[in-house]
């Protein structure tokens, strides 16, 4: 793979905006499908705010959440950048003596323990905003200063904050971009939380092109067919959104020719017909809040393990329970390195000494490497659970519920019993022609006396913002059940 010069922008993102303003005022910055926000008036709305937020005391420094439409989003994010603050979404899935910050922004009555300050915007205050002198002053910020956070996806553990920086994500969109298939037309479906989508905003910002803010199925179907969409990033609940919203109008995106996917893994039965009502091929992108880009696999393949070739510029080691160096071809705990990547979280000591090690980072995966620098994913290391006597990984389970009639979704995890054994469990959301036989069966089949000893129907599976299984919500549902109902379980 080649190795591509990863050089910081020049410009802020708060100067690019200002730049774009002047150069090209009516082009459109955001795009949600039912509003335009062009350049110009994103430039006049984002001083705006910003003389209006550092008049009720936000300043230099502060954290502040946001739980606001994607449009305001975006212009807030840049108006906290002129005041020197740092942004992040507001946080729902982080326990508050986790994580603590200064302010929430919020269009919804929100009540929080996690921040000091709720800031509520309504129409009447908007309109108030609106008729505000735009400030002028610049950011105390610098490129390389943080000013966004952004949270790991919490899927087994807390989520944990990252702090970066804008030539970070300025590298990371370059990456990204340069490792991607040509396209005049790239979608992401992943929203201003993630890494994927604060980058892809960022970059358009950068370029003084169209953001198209993700939705649901529906609304990103008929984005992606208005704007001819040729290359997208999504999730596999995203693409199975897509697929479901397609199908049921009929629509085919002739236009799309290959997807990325990322954020958590694909079962064969998705990609499968996926292929064949978009005719789209399936790329994939290992990546991480930490790291960014991880892995990048430009071809398609039925391994849906096979994570293509680590990065050109990340240096990746598989290692035993010592740290030790493992040959190629065994299978081991993944740990990284990248000299621009932070090495820390952000207010957590405590997390930061378990993940980042003597200058690596150890995500908990475990993958298995081939002297040519393929990656393949063997499970996560944090999901291994020994069950009498037996080593389990629950996550396997969901693909093979999947592939069941009538599974909508499907999440493998474990609880302690009122006689605190640990359980296998599968979680399942179903529809019509389910039948929880053949879901026995198929377990049977392929896990034999690993196969979970329970079967609950959920009406839906908890998820992070990039489509992942909360599988810790599931566990704390089905014990908080039984101790409210003296160890007993309807199922």
């Amino acid at each position: 793979m080649t190795i591509f010069p990863l050089l910081p922008h020049e410009r802020t993102p708060s100067e690019h905006l200002s730049h774009w303003a002047t150069a090209r005022p009516m082009t459109a910055w955001i795009e949600t499908g039912d509003q335009t926000l062009t350049f110009a008036n994103a430039e006049r709305m984002v001083g705006q705010f910003a003389s209006y937020l550092s008049t009720i005391g936000i300043t230099e420094g502060q954290v502040v959440a946001l739980d606001v439409p994607p449009t305001l989003h975006a212009v807030l994010t840049v108006s906290l950048f002129r005041l020197g603050a740092l942004s992040c979404q507001y946080p729902r899935l982080v326990a508050a003596e986790s994580f603590h910050c200064e302010w929430l922004i919020s269009t919804a009555v929100t009540e929080s323990i996690v921040t000091d300050h709720t800031l509520y915007l309504a129409a009447h205050n908007i309109s108030l905003i609106d008729e505000l002198a735009p400030s002028v002053a610049p950011s105390p910020l610098s490129t390389t200063d943080p000013f966004r956070l952004l949270f790991s996806s919490g899927t087994t553990g807390r989520p944990k904050a990252i702090a970066v920086s804008a030539a970070l994500m300025d590298q990371r969109g370059q990456y990204s971009q340069a490792t991607r298939p040509d396209s005049e037309t790239y979608f992401c479906a992943m929203d201003g939380s993630t890494t994927a989508g604060l980058r892809t905003l960022l970059w358009c910002l950068r370029e003084g092109t169209t953001y198209l803010v993700p939705g649901s199925g529906e609304q990103n179907l008929k984005l992606m067919r208005h704007h001819a969409v040729e290359v997208a990033t999504m999730s596999p609940d995203q693409m199975r959104a897509l697929l479901e919203a397609g199908e049921s109008a009929g629509e085919h995106l002739p236009a799309l020719s290959t997807v990325i996917y990322a954020g958590s893994s694909l079962d064969a039965s998705l990609a499968r017909r996926f292929r064949e009502w978009f005719s789209a091929q399936l790329f994939t992108s290992l990546g991480s809040t930490e790291a960014g880009i991880i892995t990048v696999r430009s071809y398609d393949t039925d391994d849906l393990t096979d994570l293509g070739y680590v990065a050109s510029d990340l240096e990746l080691q598989i290692v035993d329970e010592t740290d030790s160096p493992l040959p190629y071809g065994t299978v081991g705990l993944v740990r990284y390195r990248r000299p621009r990547d932070p090495f820390e979280y952000f207010r957590d000591p405590e997390a930061t000494h378990r993940v980042f090690r003597d200058g690596w980072c150890y995500p908990g995966d475990l993958g298995e490497l081939t002297e040519s620098g393929q990656l393949f994913f063997r499970g996560r290391a944090d999901n291994v659970v020994n069950v009498g006597g037996v080593k389990v990984d629950p996550a396997l389970y969901d693909a093979v519920a999947l592939d069941v009639i009538g599974v909508t979704d499907a999440a493998g995890f474990t609880f302690r019993d009122d006689e605190d054994v640990e359980v296998l469990a599968i979680a399942i959301v179903t529809t019509f022609g389910f039948r929880e036989q053949e879901l026995l069966d198929a377990m049977a089949q392929a896990f034999g006396s690993r196969q979970p000893s329970m079967v609950i129907k959920v009406d839906e599976i908890p998820k992070t913002s990039m489509g992942k299984s909360i599988r810790r919500e599931l566990t704390e549902l089905v014990e908080r059940t039984l101790r409210e109902n003296s160890g007993e379980l309807n199922h």
